[in-house]
């Protein structure tokens, strides 16, 4: 996950959970940190057998380059105010 961090700004993390806007996100867990992606950046998101899929938002820069953002974690929150496709 660093690599992408590194690269797309779109990816937030921290581990202070008072950082994160939680209606407005989708967030996992990544070892001891969290990070996130907040609505602006999604178009929706699905999910099959605790698997993730955000599709991002089509005025998104990573839309650019991604198709799916597939996410498999023990923990993921999804923010009230994201669009679902399930």
């Amino acid at each position: 996950m660093e690599t992408f961090i590194e690269k797309f700004i779109e990816f937030k993390k921290t581990k202070n959970t008072s950082d994160i806007p939680w209606e407005d996100s989708v967030v996992w867990k990544d070892g001891d940190s969290f990070i996130y992606l907040q609505s602006s950046e999604i178009r929706y998101v699905s999910w099959s057998f605790g698997v993730l899929s955000i599709i991002p938002h089509p005025e998104s820069i990573l839309s650019k380059y991604f198709n799916a953002i597939i996410i498999n974690s023990d923990f993921i929150m999804v923010g009230k105010n994201i669009k679902t496709g399930n």
